[in-house]
């Protein structure tokens, strides 16, 4: 699979670490806010995946150690809470479609 890169910040060339029309093939659709970390993306109101580059200064300075961290969408007020966080892309497809199948 391809890693899509964007310009984030200040960073030119931030991995998404997955290419995001696979994520948009899933229904995935872009939720960022210019002041987050990260990128985000989500699906029906229900789920929010954050994109991360764990190479970058910022999230190095975070410690983040995971490309992808999942939550739920609590409530309109975009109030989320943690399912997952991991590095692999074929987790997110297991956690949207046992999440959109409930």
């Amino acid at each position: 699979m391809k890693n899509t890169i964007v310009k984030w910040h200040n960073n030119e060339n931030y991995n998404l670490n997955c290419d995001i029309e696979e994520l948009k093939k899933l229904g995935y659709v872009n939720s960022s806010y210019h002041h987050d970390l990260a990128p985000s993306y989500e699906i029906e109101g229900k789920l929010k995946i954050f994109l991360i580059d764990i190479h970058t200064e910022e999230m190095i300075a975070e410690n983040q150690k995971y490309k992808f961290v999942i939550n739920k969408i609590v409530n309109e007020h975009d109030d989320l809470e943690h399912i997952c966080s991991t590095n692999f892309f074929d987790k997110i497809k297991e956690v949207t479609f046992n999440h959109l199948n409930k």
